[in-house]
């Protein structure tokens, strides 16, 4: 009995996926009256793979108002990989706004991760978006040393590329920690949000290949698109 009610579920599960995956984010799927009369399963049925959905993050209720397609979120691996090609391996369009290019007395946060070396740095403030869609702010500290001629430079483009093509400093290893933060007024207007709402902040600092320190970036992105994922593996006793 219990085996048909399973598989009765995952049929309405599939079928229930191919029916949200048709509708934008956000928008508010049909009522369980609607969908189990479509999908010619009862209610308690239904609400199992709505239940199932919810779990794997696809859609999410609001109380009194319904269920909605959750935002499709994007996995941040433990890798080093840049904001462009994270957007272009998921079939998404990047794009770039340079909203600040200035040279600044280096932050003592940047000192105490660099080691106090440099008096002054790049500092590249950019809004950060995937096929239209703003995703993340990116405020990115650069070694001058590491490319002294790079506010010349298309700073739309990736960095991660024009360190490593141009200047022959690319960042080969980092750190980095992530932090749950809500969105500032500037951040939340910045990204289309709102004023509190979750996001992840990421801070990387970048070494090139002889280990010596290139950038200092501090990401703030959108909880609701992006998640963090890790591999793991048990130490050996």
């Amino acid at each position: 009995m219990n085996k048909v009610k399973e598989t009765k579920k995952q049929v309405t599960t599939r079928a229930l996926n191919r029916l949200v995956s048709d509708l934008k984010p956000h928008s508010k799927i049909p009522s369980e009256r609607e969908l189990s009369e479509a999908l010619g399963v009862s209610r308690m049925t239904l609400r199992h793979a709505i239940g199932d959905m919810q779990d794997d993050g696809l859609l999410y209720s609001i109380p009194g108002s319904g269920t909605f397609v959750r935002e499709q979120r994007i996995p941040k691996r433990a890798h080093l990989t840049s904001f462009t090609q994270d957007m272009e391996q998921r079939g998404l369009i990047p794009s770039t706004t340079v909203l600040q290019a200035e040279v600044v007395p280096t932050p003592q946060a940047v000192r105490e991760a660099w080691g106090d070396f440099a008096e002054r740095v790049f500092r590249i403030y950019r809004l950060r978006s995937g096929s239209g869609q703003p995703m993340c702010i990116e405020e990115a500290f650069i070694d001058i040393a590491a490319a002294p001629d790079l506010l010349s430079r298309d700073l739309s483009q990736s960095i991660y590329a024009l360190l490593r093509e141009t200047y022959g400093r690319g960042v080969e290893k980092a750190t980095h920690s992530v932090a749950a933060v809500p969105l500032s007024p500037v951040l939340a207007e910045l990204l289309e949000d709102e004023v509190g709402a979750p996001a992840l902040e990421f801070t990387q600092v970048g070494f090139d290949s002889g280990g010596r320190p290139v950038e200092y970036c501090i990401s703030t992105k959108k909880a609701e698109i992006f998640s963090v994922f890790y591999e793991v593996q048990r130490k050996p006793d």
